[in-house]
């Protein structure tokens, strides 16, 4: 379960809104697909990532919800 870094909600209090932050358990040459579980009572609208810039660099070719 990936880490909860942020909520909060809206005005009116019915949409809740939260950053979760997964990070890979080992350094790996190539993931050719990582995802980031969330608790069940919420989607997935958007994503990103980050890559380590040591010792090569990375490359993110795409990030989407399921």
């Amino acid at each position: 379960m990936a880490d909860l870094v942020f909520e909060d909600k809206d005005a009116s209090g019915k949409v809740a809104i939260a950053v979760f932050r997964e990070q890979a358990p080992s350094a790996e040459a190539h993931f050719f697909d990582f995802s980031c579980s969330v608790p069940g009572d919420m989607i997935v609208v958007g994503g990103g990532g980050i890559g380590a810039r040591t010792p090569q660099g990375a490359l993110l070719t795409a990030s989407y919800p399921r």
